[in-house]
């Protein structure tokens, strides 16, 4: 029973956080595509949108792993240090190619912009879904022993 509740955290922190994250993106293709118009990547995710997302899910996810990092039954510990500093520079590498391309001008290459923001989106979905099954593993354990 406890291994499904596990799940079902993962489950509702994806659909709730990811999910509604990528809704934007989503309303903005089916708009583009009711007009008519030829929809790619770099028209949906050029403009750097997509790591202000990355941001969000990695810092609420970061924040939960505080919470549980120092608590005695974190295991492994140096696995959550791990993936908390991922997060952290996934965090610090959005924010600041954000700023670089939000002020970037006409220079900018989109289709670069948008493989970037994506790879770092998806980074960014893997690193936070490891950091909340670490917080509910912990969680679990904690609830165990009491």
């Amino acid at each position: 029973m406890k291994k499904q509740y596990k799940t079902n955290k993962l489950v509702t922190w994806v659909l709730f956080s990811v999910v509604f994250a990528l809704l934007p993106f989503l309303v903005n293709y089916l708009l583009g595509i009711s007009r008519g118009e030829k929809i790619t990547l770099e028209l949906l995710f050029g403009r750097g949108e997509i790591l202000l997302a990355s941001i969000t899910l990695c810092g609420i996810a970061l924040g939960e792993l505080f919470e549980v990092a120092s608590s005695p039954v974190a295991t492994p510990p140096a696995f959550t240090k791990f993936i908390g500093l991922c997060s952290l520079l996934i965090i610090i590498i959005s924010s600041l190619y954000y700023a670089n391309v939000s002020f970037g001008g006409t220079d900018l290459k989109r289709e670069i912009v948008a493989t970037v923001s994506l790879w770092l989106f998806i980074f960014s979905v893997i690193t936070s879904s490891c950091c909340i099954f670490i917080t509910e593993n912990v969680t679990t354990k904690e609830n165990q022993e009491n």
